[in-house]
Formats: structure tokens, sequence, C-alpha cells
């Protein structure tokens, strides 16, 4: 996830935010009831309060719980199909001097390389002190967007490709060697590790080849569960012999492809 600074002009704020998922996965959340509610409403990075509810359609209504009985609304004014989204804001009550209504929120998607860069510009803050507390929130919100969004992209893609790579070092079968990492990592995959520097698929499946020559029967084995966080994944490892017995335990890091690949994977010893 990578944030630019937001620009402001006159009554306007705008914030920016690359996601680690395709606009297809960002535009979920954007256009399904419960997804828009978990993010726009993840006040404190907690499950939205009840009374939270999004009805994304033009001409639907938008409410947001927060604690203390405080409460936005706002009405979804234009959606154009996996690329913007425009929502009216403000506050129950007048409060924080917003009105309902007297405010506007656009969010457009556009495809990068890395996964999607979302655009929010809040337009008719009538203060500094408005335009930096919103600047602040969402900020927050984005980032609650670019999680959950990265989760439903990466989530059980990062825990069957890890389990395939590692499977990878026990398989001495050239072919079937091959063909999971073909499977698991990226043509231009790279590799860091205390006995690794490869910076390709290639070198890669050539760098196991030797160690399986010089450590006969040894392969690596998940030892936990992945957590997988923005397009980034961890687990943790062990070097165990065919008799069960580990030679070394650590942790590996990996970066993600939107394809779901191994992009980047860099493994420490314990």
């Amino acid at each position: 996830m990578n944030e630019r600074g937001p620009a402001t002009a006159d009554d306007r704020i705008e914030v920016e935010i690359e996601i680690s998922a395709s606009v297809e996965t960002v535009w979920r959340f954007l256009s399904e009831p419960e997804r828009f509610a978990a993010w726009i409403g993840a006040f404190a990075g907690q499950a939205p309060l009840p009374g939270t509810d999004v009805d994304p359609r033009v001409g639907g209504a938008l409410r947001v719980a927060y604690p203390g009985d405080n409460a936005a609304m706002g009405e979804i004014l234009e959606m154009d199909d996996r690329r913007r989204i425009c929502f009216s804001w403000g506050y129950v009550d007048a409060a924080q001097g917003v009105a309902p209504g007297s405010t506007r929120v656009e969010i457009v998607l556009s495809p990068i390389p890395s996964g999607t860069r979302v655009v929010l510009t809040h337009t008719g803050l009538p203060t500094a002190v408005h335009r930096d507390g919103h600047r602040g929130g969402w900020t927050h919100y984005l980032s609650m967007l670019a999680k959950n969004a990265a989760h439903a992209q990466h989530g059980e893609a990062a825990r069957h490709v890890l389990t395939r790579y590692f499977a990878s070092w026990s398989e001495v079968d050239a072919g079937k060697r091959a063909a999971l990492l073909e499977e698991t990592c990226d043509e231009a995959v790279v590799s860091r590790s205390g006995f690794a520097c490869t910076n390709s698929r290639a070198a890669l499946d050539a760098h196991i080849r030797n160690a399986q020559q010089h450590m006969p029967g040894v392969g690596l084995q998940l030892t936990s569960d992945v957590q997988q966080l923005h397009g980034y994944a961890t687990v943790r490892w062990a070097a165990r012999t065919a008799e069960g017995q580990d030679l070394f335990t650590g942790a590996a890091f990996a970066q993600l492809t939107l394809a779901g690949k191994l992009q980047e994977i860099v493994t420490f010893a314990d």
C-alpha cells in the first residue's frame, strides 16, 4: 500500500492511495453493501458499529455510526462501474459544522501495475480545521479499504502459493519441481536468503537443485499459518529430514503479484 500526500485547494482535499488488488476487486468494496460498510465504518480499525449501513446504488442512502451516538449521512449520487463513485457527506444535527448533503466525496479508481490507484476528493469543507480533520479521517478509512481489498485479492492465494512453493524444495523430480515453481513464482521472482541471491525462476530452480544435492533428503516444511497483509505474506518454516528432524528453522517474507504468484521471497534462519 503506497500513500501520497493530499492536495488541497480552497474547500477541498484529495487523498491518494495505492492498493495491492485489482480494480475489479477494489470495486466490490464500493458496490457491495457489506464490503462497503466494512471499511467506511471501521472506526479505529474495528467492525462497523450497529446503525452503519450502505446502499451502493444511485439514490441509495449511506450512514456511518460512530461512538457516542454520532453518525455521518449521505446519498449515493453517481456510480461509474469499476471506475468512480460519488456521494454526499455530512453529520447528523450538523455535527462538526457539516450538515448532511453539504459536502461531496468522489472516489476514482485507475489500474496500475501493482494494483489500483484510488483518489478520494472531498469538496465543500468550509475551513482548514475541517479539511485537516477529514484528511486524517479519510487517510485512515482508505487504509482500511486497502487492507480489506488486498486480503480479498491475496488471502487464499498466499496460503496456497507458499504451501506449494515450499513443497518444491522437497520435489526431486526435475519436471515436477519446475511445474511447482512455474505455478507459484513469477518468471522474474527474486529470492534472498543466507545461501541464495537469485533473480529469476530458472535461477531459483537451479539453487534448489543444488541444495538437494548437498543436503539429500532434506526439505522445507511450513510450520505456521500464513499471514497476509497488503499483498505481503509471512510464514514460519523448518528444514526437515526424512526422519522428521529439524535442522534449521526460520521465517519467510514474500510479496505477491496480482496474479497470486511470488514476486519476491526473503528467507531468514533463526
